[in-house]
């Protein structure tokens, strides 16, 4: 609300450049909000904090939740393509170029239909989750690690970093037990999956 109200101040002559500084001030303060309420949810189980935007389920049964609902629609249930290549790029956080991308995804494809099959499928992922799910940066595409997410993946692994760790045996079993408790999948026990 305060920042619509500094907006239209920020041309006045008098206090112009001082609004515009607080205008830059609150866009970094923003940009750093996601990251580091990610960063917190993997150090606390006491502070209560808002539910990401975007959880992302790969561990057992795949699933994405959108401020707490599944994502049903068409544009996603429908493209297999889609949710393969949001799985690819949060499996290479570096990023692939599009070329890259194609021969792993659509090995078979001549270099006409992977421009078509590549469009498509980044259009409909961007329908589905956001268009600033897929980012694109010195020729290379990136899931938006900016965004206010959960990956049970990486929090899995983050979880058994902590565990290897640390020497405090409590520790360790509170860190591998968070870990266990991301798959959500059927785990496997003398004499078959539960």
């Amino acid at each position: 609300e305060v920042k619509g109200l500094l907006q239209e101040w920020s041309d006045d002559p008098q206090i112009g450049a001082t609004i515009n500084q607080l205008l830059d001030q609150i866009e970094r303060f923003q940009h750093q909000i996601t990251p580091l309420r990610r960063r917190l949810r993997q150090q606390t189980t006491i502070v209560l904090l808002a539910p990401p935007q975007l959880t992302i389920q790969g561990l057992g049964r795949s699933q994405i939740k959108m401020d707490g609902k599944v994502i049903t629609n068409p544009n996603w249930a429908n493209q297999k393509r889609a949710r393969e290549l949001l799985f690819y790029l949060l499996t290479h956080p570096e990023g692939k170029t599009k070329d890259e991308i194609g021969v792993d995804l659509w090995p078979d494809s001549s270099p006409e239909k992977l421009k078509i099959q590549f469009r498509n499928t980044v259009y409909f992922l961007r329908c589905a989750l956001g268009q600033e799910t897929v980012v694109f940066y010195e020729n290379r595409y990136f899931f938006n690690k900016d965004l206010d997410y959960v990956y049970d993946v990486q929090e899995f692994g983050s979880r058994i970093e902590q565990a290897a760790s640390t020497h405090v045996p409590q520790e360790k079993l509170e860190h591998l037990k968070a870990a266990i408790g991301y798959y959500q999948g059927p785990f496997f026990l003398e004499g078959g999956f539960t």
